[in-house]
Formats: C-alpha cells, structure tokens, sequence
C-alpha cells in the first residue's frame, strides 16, 4: 500500500529511481528474483508511524560507509545529511545527503560569492542555534528559512530542524523529529576565514558570546583561544584543586605536552616552545624565539585555530590522554588562508592524523588542499546564478591521482588553461619546471664564453 501510494505521486519513468532511492536510505528491501520491494526494517516502520511523508523537510536515513568492509567504524560525531532553505542566497532549497558515516573531510569549493560560506554558517547554526543579533537572516526570510541536519551524535541518528518559532520575536530553534526542543550540539566549533585575532585573558571565559562555539565563524568577531590563554587557564584550574605542588606539576606538564605536540606538527618552520619566567610563551621560529605577536600570519592562523580547537573540544569530554581522543564536528571557512602554498595541502592531512576522531567541514579556493585530504571525502561544487541561487553539484574526483594543474581543469576548478594571460603565443612555455636545467645551462655558456676569451 505504501508503495503504491508513493508510485502515484511519482512520473512512470521516474519510479524506479526513486525506489531505489529509498533502498538507499534503508528503508525498502529490494527481492532480485521478484522485482519487488519490501519494508526493511523497524526504522523505517518508527518513521511511518509518525506520519512522515516524502515531502517530509528531512527523512531519517541509514548509515551509509565508504568502506564496506568495515561497518564496525563510525566517526563519532559526524553530519549524514544536510538541507538548507532560504538562508541568504540560497533562495529555494539545497539538500546534500547520503554522506557516508566514516567520510572525514566534507569539501566545499567554488567562485567567489557562490555561497559557501552561507552554506558553512547555515550547518553551525542547525547544530548550534542563532543569536538573532547578529542579523544573519533576513526579515524577509525569518518564517520559511529552515535549516535540517541529520546528526551521527555518538552512534545515534538524530533529526535536527532549526527554524523560526514565532515570527513576531524572531524566536529561533532547533526541534527534533518529534517537535521537541533539542539544546544546541556539543563538541561543534566554526571559525571564518579571519583566525588572527586572539584572546589571552581567562579573567572574562563567563562572556556568553566566547561561549559560542561558531561565532568567529557567524560574526568575524569571536576571539581564538591561544597556547597562552591554555596556559593561564590550566594554571587557574591547578590553583583550585587540592593537590600538591609536584601533582600540579604532572597535570599541568601533560596537558600542554598534548598541546605542544599538536602544534609542532602543524606549524612549519617551528621547532620549539618555551616557557619563559615571566609567563609569556615563545615559539622558535626560523631558528629564533619570538613571541606570538611577531610570528608570520600564516603561523598565527595555525597558532589560533588550533588552539582554539584543543581548548573548545577538551573542555567538553571528561577524558582526554592523547589528542586522537577529542572529538567533535569542526567547521572552517577557507581553510588556506595565509598559508604558503607548500603547507596547504600539509595542514589537512595534518589535522587528520591529530585529529582522527574529528569531521571537518571545510571550504577552499586552493587545488593543493585537495592534495591534503582522503579519496574517501565528500567533494561539493557551489555554483549560483540570479535565477536559482546558490546550487550544488556532487563531484565524484579521486585527489590521489591527481596533481594540482589537472585539479584546475577538473570540473572542481572549471580553469580552460594554465598559462599566463601574457603570453601571446600559446605554443611556447613551460609545461615543466625547466628553471634547473636552464641555470646549468647558463652556467656551461658563461664557461665556455669565459674559455673562448682565455684562448
């Protein structure tokens, strides 16, 4: 009977597809022998009972893994599937689903003013909430922007709908399947693409505003927790318990050295952190000691994001040994910002290997960042025109077979040629770095002038 009711809403030609859709989400079990479908299991029959249709905003799913093989691994926290309408440019509807439940890495990329970073701050705000001062949403848009995640939290499926609860306060939240009010998600942190401003004094953690988890991602305006402020805070905390001076030695000294760890690994051209008497922290870089306001731009960026993401992840998880046992969902917007390029495609593999118990959900402009990530990531392609808005397309793109040249004339780049806008005779460049063979060669005629000049 549900089947056929589904098969009346649906073209002739379009009932298979959508059959095997819903064989897909787990929810129909196809029989080879008899072409025909049966009702799988007890999920779906929870969600029927409920009244739920296909026009529902977001239908609960199965898991869905890259590798089949082992269907005992999950990250866990991870997003299944995400749907956002009307929220800034995205003027009718988005729906990116049938994300696999061990995919580390979502990638976003496209032009300038596509949307990605709508699409970023739309997925913090269905996981975290809205503070409507920050005027994000148009008055216009408050009643029909909604905004739907399917959330792994922990091993456990769960609907998340944000949306306007009444239109004359603006009053948001975020519900679940059963129209109960959830509380924002923990362990989600978001950062834009400005990560170089920093907060070093604990004193004022209680402000409600460095609380929120996504606002430098929302606003550009929340502080980045650094080493310092770790520091500080992790001296307060010891001062408060009652232990001794050498049991305050040993916690204090583990946690930074989880911390000193991370950032060794991620920031290039530092080699050593130090401690000084006064309280102030130095990085060696280069081969000198400078303090934080005197590194590079890109040193800075790595300095706060990462810090920031050790501070905000550890403080919500009771136990913490080593830094493979954080865990959460972190969101970053144009992850390559003020980095060399040699280090774009190093930072996420890095973030990888620190972090593998954490989703990122990230946008790029950059070829080389593709190098940094798994085959098994989820590749989206923004696009946006006056008629539909912001759009999506789906790339199915293997990174590890490719180099960053063949990544611009993908459809992930849509470059038509990789040679300078100066040159005006096509036929003649480079294709390789020659740069080598060419000062050899200018090396031996120099010699060989220099020979003829002596004969």
């Amino acid at each position: 009977m549900l089947i056929k009711a589904y098969q009346e809403k649906i073209e002739e030609d379009q009932e298979q597809s959508k059959l095997n859709d819903l064989v897909d989400y787990g929810y129909l079990k196809k029989i080879e022998e008899k072409n025909k479908f049966e009702i799988s299991n007890y999920f779906f029959n929870k969600w029927l009972s409920k009244k739920h249709d296909p026009g529902t905003f977001i239908i609960p799913s199965a898991d869905k893994y890259n590798n089949k093989e082992k269907k005992d691994y999950k990250l866990p926290y991870s997003i299944k599937q995400i749907r956002i309408q009307k929220y800034q440019c995205i003027m009718n509807d988005i729906h990116i689903d049938k994300i696999p439940v061990d995919s580390q890495w979502i990638v976003l990329t496209g032009e300038n003013g596509v949307g990605k970073t709508s699409i970023l701050q739309a997925i913090a705000i269905g996981l975290c909430g809205y503070d409507d001062r920050l005027k994000l949403i148009d008055d216009k848009d408050c009643e029909d922007c909604k905004i739907g995640i399917e959330l792994n939290n922990g091993g456990n499926s769960n609907v998340r709908l944000f949306k306007c609860s009444n239109l004359d306060t603006k009053n948001f939240k975020i519900v679940g399947s059963d129209n109960k009010d959830l509380k924002p998600a923990n362990n989600v942190v978001g950062y834009s693409h400005s990560r170089l401003h920093f907060k070093d004094n604990y004193a004022n953690y209680d402000d409600e505003n460095d609380k929120y988890s996504v606002r430098n991602l929302l606003s550009q305006e929340g502080l980045l927790f650094t080493n310092e402020y770790i520091f500080l805070k992790e001296v307060i905390k010891i001062i408060d318990q009652n232990k001794s001076d050498s049991e305050n030695k040993k916690i204090f000294k583990k946690k930074k050295q989880l911390l000193d760890d991370i950032l060794k690994g991620l920031l290039p051209h530092v080699d050593d952190i130090r401690k000084l008497e006064n309280k102030n922290i130095q990085y060696k870089e280069n081969g000198h000691f400078v303090r934080k306001e005197h590194l590079s731009a890109g040193h800075k960026s790595i300095l706060g994001l990462v810090g920031d993401i050790y501070f905000r992840l550890i403080n919500n998880q009771e136990v913490v040994n080593k830094t493979k046992d954080l865990k959460g969902i972190v969101i970053i917007d144009e992850i390559e910002s003020h980095i060399h390029p040699k280090f774009q495609a190093r930072l996420p593999f890095e973030l990888s290997q620190k972090f593998p118990n954490v989703q990122f959900i990230v946008s790029t402009h950059s070829p080389l960042t593709f190098l940094g990530v798994p085959d098994n990531s989820v590749f989206i392609k923004v696009k946006r025109d006056e008629e539909q808005g912001t759009t999506i397309e789906r790339i199915d793109i293997k990174p590890t077979k490719y180099i960053p040249g063949s990544l611009l004339t993908s459809t992930l780049f849509d470059m038509d040629e990789l040679i300078s806008l100066h040159n005006t005779n096509k036929e003649d460049f480079y294709p390789y770095d020659y740069s080598d063979s060419i000062k050899r060669r200018n090396e031996l005629l120099q010699l060989f002038e220099k020979k003829l000049s002596i004969d």
